[in-house]
């Protein structure tokens, strides 16, 4: 067995081997008492800082961040560095960045092509802990700190030495410029050289700093790519996910499908629920939002607990099917506990990679997959028996270009970006990482290599696995589908009876109004008329609204729902979806959060103000869906109406128990009861249509919906940023006068959101808004756009009385034109006439 923790301690030298600063700090610790110990025993007590750890580790955790190690040369650098030994007439000029356990050299000026030499002998070292701006050594021979030093005694025999430190803008010195000659300069540098020392130095910086600049821009692009990519999959897999449910219910396919055939089936689900997860993940990630509070709280969901044998289960279901010419062996210790706290989604992705690599590599034995806790940490451990990996490699085997350049010379595969995402995912879980060659550890010499990593062992406090999370995103929420109601119920007056002893009904004040407040007090006596009416029996349809601009969504879920028992409805954006829902009352509605013309937070937060007034004997159940919206998002959603948040995709098995909850279970059971009533019965669906000309809109709603949609399609469409009523009813009227569409935002932090939706055709805006200036909103939209948009959006004209529009120079940054207040009609159809003139050509 190998053995992580000692391992790890052989590979020290270069910070670029830990991706934490808790990894470096554990470096730190360990080498304390071997050879590369940082700590020095020959300083100047009267010119250096005191050296600390907790100094040291915030030094080197910058230094990582700049990620400078171990790259190619730079041209910037060696110009700098032949420019001053040229002034300073000296044959050696360095840039030097004292690293972990060594000093490496971004630009050598005559040292041949060495890169590095060990921390333990390096002037730099010493350098930077001097209070001095510049370090200067006149004689070494005559120096007590330097005299025995191997550098001195032998190559490149060091006499003088001068070095300028390399300081960040948070003050951290990251190393040196340095000056080195073979003979002693006993008086020193002058006041004007060491000016011009450090002045070439802080050059040195600059290019640093723009490197670092340059570095985070491509890996925030990169990481762009990846999460809109992970985005742009979330549609489609939906839809594959839902499929997959649905034909893992068709009974008469199932008796058609061999036993092969069904775990093919299986494990093509498998691996879609894994995209899917990845995916979600990407988007997170790109995101910033925290694995403590994510997206999935919001829908009643649990995280970070891993189930072992799930993991276990789940990595064979997908390595069955990946190419490899060897067998895979995978077992987990029986001291392993069951079930731990983590990051199940980082340590699955992490033990695929290894996995994966694993299978490219490996053409004869076997590949050991092992899983044992020791001394508190999970230890995750793959053994191939590949070729290995070259020395040269292994220092930066997991940082991002490591594992690129080591793929250009593996014929078989290589290993890609993955164990750079090993290191991402297994440090940011408090874990560590690393790789040896088999047999290294004490055991016989064999051919292959071992890769590990292990984490925090957090046993958690529930033991029973049936019952928490493992690689599904989504739990079970309340009963099963078994339990639930039949699709067309049927009620006698005596069954009304009943339900409405059952149903907790309440009259709702329409000022202290709570989400989880739904129904008015129903009158027996107007149930037992009704029933009376129509022969003791009533049947009423079970229905469900679908509010999505994707075709695709809107028809894989309507397939879903029937299935269920539903009659559906599409709308195909907000616009839309609201006259449905004040058509007609429905058992669950599903709103999407991002439509052009309306987008789901306000179809909802208009309903809800519609409802209050004009429906207030039932609350509409809406659950929100998204695969784009983060955390504050979907609070906001919550906040104006939605009762629940549930992230794309959306699996049929969730789908199913969402449906068979009792909360839903309540909702229609409610429907029922009031469907009896003459006030409620012509906005509900019965299989006789009895109501249809009393005041339903089945069809007609649909009607309108489509007409209203055809309609606003060829409309111009004007934003609206204003807070005062009377001035959006002014602007409002005249703009609908030219045939216009017309949206509303109250405060600059709607606005913001609402330019975020689509390109308008114009959008005014005012300054003096609440929550977030016109000013600053459209600079945060405009840097927004930069990154996101293609297509900029014109006309954002601002709205304001202390700005004169005809003085070009008024217009602030972001904007395209100025309204004085009060404005004139004249004014806005000079806009809104010109706009649509450009829409034309």
């Amino acid at each position: 067995m190998s053995e992580p923790t000692k391992q790890h301690l052989h590979h020290l030298g270069t910070v670029t081997d830990h991706s934490s600063a808790s990894s470096i700090r554990s470096a730190l610790e360990s080498c304390a008492c071997a050879e590369l110990d940082w700590r020095m025993d020959n300083l100047d007590a009267a010119s250096k800082s005191e050296e600390d750890l907790e100094k040291e580790l915030k030094r080197l955790e910058a230094l990582r961040c700049y990620r400078i190690l171990d790259t190619d040369r730079k041209d910037s650098f060696e110009r700098l560095t032949a420019l001053a030994a040229r002034i300073f007439d000296v044959p050696i000029c360095l840039v030097s960045l004292v690293d972990l356990g060594r000093q490496w050299f971004a630009s050598n000026r005559g040292l041949g092509d060495v890169r590095e030499t060990p921390r333990k002998v390096a002037f730099c070292a010493h350098a930077i802990l001097s209070d001095q701006d510049v370090f200067i050594v006149p004689h070494a021979l005559e120096d007590d700190r330097f005299k025995d030093n191997g550098l001195v005694t032998g190559p490149p025999n060091i006499r003088f030495y001068a070095g300028a430190p390399l300081v960040t803008p948070d003050g951290y010195k990251l190393g040196t410029l340095c000056i080195i000659d073979v003979k002693p300069h006993p008086e020193g540098l002058s006041l004007s050289q060491k000016q011009n020392l450090r002045e070439i130095a802080d050059m040195v910086m600059e290019q640093i700093e723009s490197t670092k600049t340059v570095n985070e821009k491509i890996e925030k692009d990169r990481a762009r790519m990846i999460a809109c990519t992970a985005h742009d999959l979330i549609t489609p897999l939906t839809s594959i996910q839902l499929n997959i449910g649905l034909l893992s219910e068709d009974e008469s396919l199932k008796k058609h499908l061999s036993v092969t055939q069904r775990e093919h089936f299986e494990n093509t689900k498998e691996c879609v629920e894994i995209m899917s997860n990845i995916c979600l993940q990407s988007i997170k990630t790109f995101r910033g939002e925290s694995t403590s509070k994510s997206l999935a709280d919001l829908g009643g969901h649990k995280e970070g607990t891993i189930v072992i044998s799930k993991v276990l289960e789940s990595l064979k279901h997908i390595m069955s099917a990946f190419p490899k010419k060897v067998p895979i062996i995978m077992h987990a210790d029986d001291d392993v506990p069951p079930i731990i706290s983590g990051d199940v989604m980082g340590i699955f992705r992490s033990a695929l990679n290894f996995l994966t690599n694993a299978c490219k590599v490996s053409e004869h034995g076997s590949i050991d997959f092992h899983i044992y806790a020791k001394n508190g940490q999970l230890v995750f451990e793959c053994v191939d028996s590949g070729p290995g990996v070259a020395i040269e490699h292994t220092s930066s085997l997991f940082s991002d270009e490591g594992g690129l350049k080591l793929s250009q010379e593996i014929e078989s595969g290589g290993f890609g970006l993955g164990l750079h995402s090993v290191s991402q995912l297994i440090s940011s879980a408090g874990g560590i990482y690393g790789y040896h060659r088999r047999g290294s550890s004490g055991v016989a010499a064999a051919e292959g290599s071992v890769f590990w990593f292990s984490i925090p062992l957090i046993e958690h406090k529930s033991s029973r696995a049936s019952s928490l999370v493992s690689l599904n995103s989504q739990s079970a929420l309340g009963a099963s589908l078994d339990n639930s109601r039949h699709a067309n119920a049927t009620f006698t007056t005596k069954d009304v009876e009943m339900a409405v002893e059952k149903v907790s009904v309440r009259t709702i004040n329409s000022n202290k109004r709570k989400m989880g407040a739904v129904f008015q007090e129903v009158s027996v006596e107007n149930v037992q008329k009704v029933a009376a009416v129509h022969n003791a029996e009533v049947k009423r349809r079970r229905c469900a609204l679908i509010i999505d601009d994707s075709l695709t969504i809107r028809k894989v879920f309507e397939r879903a729902l029937v299935s269920l028992g539903f009659e559906v409805r599409q709308a195909e954006n907000g616009l839309v979806g609201l006259e449905e829902m004040k058509g007609t009352v429905y058992d669950i509605v599903l709103c999407d959060f991002l439509m052009p013309i309306m987008d789901g937070v306000d179809c909802i937060q208009q309903y809800r103000e519609w409802e209050r007034t004009h429906r207030n004997w039932f609350q509409q159940f809406v659950i929100g869906i998204s695969a784009h919206a983060d955390n504050e998002d979907a609070q906001r959603g919550i906040n104006v109406g939605m009762n629940k948040f549930v992230q794309k995709p959306l699996r049929l098995k969730y789908l199913k128990e969402l449906i068979g909850s009792q909360e839903l279970q309540k909702v229609s059971s409610a429907l029922d009861v009031l469907a009896l009533d003459v006030k409620a019965a012509p906005f509900c669906l019965f299989d006789d249509d009895i109501y249809e000309a009393g005041g339903s809109i089945k069809s007609a709603n649909s009607s309108l919906a489509s007409t209203v949609n055809d309609i606003l399609d060829f409309r111009m469409k004007c934003l609206i940023v204003e807070d005062s009523r009377s001035i959006r009813k002014a602007m409002t009227r005249i703009i609908q006068r030219r045939g216009w569409q017309v949206c509303i935002a109250q405060d600059g932090k709607e606005g913001l959101r609402m330019l975020k939706i689509r390109n308008w055709d114009v959008v005014f805006m005012d300054d003096q808004l609440p929550l977030l200036s016109g000013s600053a909103c459209v600079t945060i939209f405009r840097e927004w756009e930069n990154e996101n948009r293609a297509s900029r959006q014109g006309e954002v004209y601002m709205v304001s009385a202390n700005c004169n529009p005809n003085v070009s120079s008024d217009v602030p940054p972001g904007f395209d034109g100025l309204i004085g207040k009060p404005f004139k009609p004249s004014s806005l159809f000079t806009v809104l006439d010109a706009a649509a003139k450009n829409r034309k050509h």
